[in-house]
């Protein structure tokens, strides 16, 4: 099978070499970089892989690398004729005229895509690897912020019979690139996936339902036959994809992967976006590591302030849902649905300790900040405004901090006069 990771940062990097380590030679990882020149250096360098925990240095090598650029002439010609299919086809134009998305060669299709760029790069990456994509292949989101996923489903993959698999991915790792191919793991952590349900029906997490079809009784434990039966499913070549994904996933035992039935996936990765909406920007605006902001009671005022903007959001939103979140991992009292990881007090207790797990980082927004690159904002304290504005939730903090980083990034760095 092939497997493709584009966004070669410090997580993408981290990544690929825990997946190389993990999959058979068999398997094929193809690093999808920046441009042909960036790949051109990787092959020139060895194409290898490497990764420095506590002053030891290993690397992986067995890579394909290629260099995609979505910007360029070819992509843009591709990502034009896309568009104007897809256009064609929501004006309902199917009979008056056909627009065909160029096929490419099968060994060029993509089975299995992690993506691990910005945010805010997802969309324009994905439109330009659309004629390398299908159906049948799985696309594992594994970016900070939330909303991405949404904004596909709503723009490139509107129809769900042509959609692929999708598994959203949230990472805790601590990691830095000393240069490229190389990154510094300076922050152990865990990553947890859910897979999001299947259109067709099929039920992915069967087995974690209590007294599900393939669980034993009193336990709850993901099964990859729940995807697909490696015997006697009609349809099992609709879902090879996504089972032979789950499996690398679960193989990379080093990074603490752990499958999570959506519900819980849900819960962590809303506990995530709130600590970044109060870590990632004040870290920002005040130019210090992580451990560094709640040190003043300012600070934690801040924070209390987003957390019970947050919570209030959160409880809105999951009220809203029908069956809001089912078997959350810590059940709030008897009829209330909100999980207590997801009220104020819940909220508070997680940023303050990953304020202090990651105490001697330095935040990814800060970075951006400082090499005067676009930030996330958009999809962690703006997803969070979004929200607020959709349920009538006043979210003045959140969004204050989000207008704090968009100006301070008009501002380019510089010394004092």
């Amino acid at each position: 099978m092939r497997f493709h990771v584009i966004g070669l940062g410090s997580i993408g990097t981290l990544l690929s070499f825990h997946l190389r380590r993990a999959l058979e030679p068999k398997h094929t990882i193809h690093l999808l970089h920046k441009s042909n020149g960036l790949a051109e250096t990787a092959r020139k360098e060895g194409g290898h892989i490497g990764v420095e925990y506590n002053g030891v240095y290993l690397n992986e090598t067995g890579y394909k690398h290629e260099g995609f650029d979505p910007t360029a002439r070819i992509y843009r010609e591709l990502v034009k004729q896309g568009r104007a299919a897809r256009t064609a086809i929501a004006g309902g134009e199917e009979s008056k005229q056909v627009v065909e998305i160029p096929e490419v060669p099968e060994s060029t299709t993509i089975e299995s895509l992690f993506v691990t760029t910005k945010a805010h790069a997802v969309y324009n990456v994905i439109e330009g690897l659309l004629p390398r994509l299908s159906p049948r292949c799985t696309i594992v989101l594994g970016v900070n912020g939330m909303g991405v996923y949404e904004a596909l489903v709503s723009t490139l993959f509107r129809n769900p019979a042509t959609r692929p698999h999708f598994i959203l991915m949230s990472n805790t790792h601590g990691a830095w690139l000393k240069r490229h191919g190389h990154v510094v793991h300076s922050g152990p952590g865990n990553i947890q996936f859910g897979l999001v349900p299947d259109p067709r029906g099929r039920d992915f997490e069967g087995s974690m339902h209590p007294g599900g079809p393939l669980s034993s009784p009193h336990s709850r434990q993901h099964n990859l036959n729940d995807i697909a039966l490696p015997q006697n499913d009609p349809h099992a070549a609709e879902y090879v994809s996504l089972r032979n994904t789950v499996y690398a996933l679960l193989s990379m035992k080093d990074l603490k992967t752990t499958w999570l039935p959506m519900s819980e996936l849900q819960v962590a990765m809303r506990k995530k976006l709130v600590a970044n909406a109060v870590i990632n920007p004040l870290t920002a605006l005040m130019n210090c590591r992580n451990g560094e902001v709640f040190r003043s009671d300012q600070g934690m005022d801040i924070m209390k302030k987003v957390c019970s903007e947050a919570g209030q959001v959160f409880s809105a939103d999951i009220r809203s849902q029908p069956r809001g979140f089912e078997q959350p991992e810590d059940a709030a009292p008897q009829g209330d649905p909100v999980p207590l990881a997801l009220k104020q007090a819940g909220l508070i207790k997680n940023c303050i300790g990953v304020a202090k797990q990651t105490a001697s980082n330095f935040s990814s927004m800060l970075l951006d900040v400082q090499k005067g690159k676009e930030t996330e904002i958009d999809y962690i304290n703006g997803y969070l405004v979004k929200l607020g504005n959709k349920y009538g939730v006043s979210m003045l903090t959140t969004s204050t901090l989000a207008h704090l980083v968009k100006m301070r990034g008009q501002v380019p760095p510089r010394p004092l006069m």
